[in-house]
């Protein structure tokens, strides 16, 4: 049975996971400003490039100290940043499948298999965009450049149907939750749409990111309200 203790205890976590990853953004985040002062959001840029040459427009030739500062933001990435969402994740899938109506259950399992997928793409992401950063232009590929993009796409669309399916964890409720399963609906559609039209990926990943945040504090704030309506 889940206790509202359970709820605060799982929250406390979330929030210092984020607490650590604001820490560790922040650290770099001068360095970084300073290095890509003239390119707008370079990892999206390595995440989902077109051809070669936007990876040599990012980050220059090898031995660059773009380069290095990429690969450098890939390690907490990779240690603190994917582990923290993927926890958060199979966390509310978790809820999903406790809750009382008769999809629950199969909703809840495809959003965990989709949070692991997501998880498991985005290693997959962060090592092809290493081999990308450790070759120089001459020796990149359009196919090293293609297989980056469609890994990338393939986390991103995994990431807003699993935005799309978690939203079931909060809608069809009489109580302010329900609000948050439309900032989950609307992170999905705004995120999905970036698959076609680029520009909105950001916008879809901060509208996923702010919905979790707001989920963590409800639960702090607000866990014996969220478990009556379950």
């Amino acid at each position: 049975m889940i206790e509202p203790i359970h709820l605060r205890v799982f929250a406390v976590v979330v929030l210092l996971l984020v607490a650590a990853l604001v820490v560790v953004v922040w650290r770099g985040r001068k360095e970084q400003a300073e290095a890509f002062a003239k390119i707008k959001s370079p990892m999206m840029t390595l995440e989902l490039p077109a051809e070669p040459a936007d990876i040599e427009k990012t980050v220059g030739e090898l031995g660059d100290k773009r380069r290095a500062l990429m690969l450098k933001e890939l390690t907490p990435d990779g240690l603190l940043f994917i582990p923290s969402y993927t926890f958060f994740f199979l966390g509310l899938s978790w809820l999903l499948t406790q809750r009382r109506f008769s999809w629950a259950l199969l909703i809840g399992v495809l959003a965990g298999v989709c949070a692991l997928g997501a998880a498991v793409l985005d290693y997959m992401e962060n090592a092809h965009i290493r081999a990308l950063l450790k070759t120089g232009p001459a020796e990149t590929t359009q196919q090293m450049v293609d297989t980056a993009r469609y890994v990338s796409l393939g986390k991103w669309a995994l990431s807003f149907v699993l935005a799309g399916l978690l939203s079931a964890l909060f809608l069809w409720r009489r109580d302010a939750f329900v609000v948050l399963g439309g900032l989950y609906v609307l992170a999905a559609l705004v995120g999905m749409s970036g698959l076609i039209y680029r520009p909105a990926l950001g916008p879809g990943f901060l509208l996923l990111g702010a919905t979790g945040l707001c989920v963590a504090l409800a639960f702090l704030v607000f866990p014996e309200r969220f478990l009556q309506g379950l």
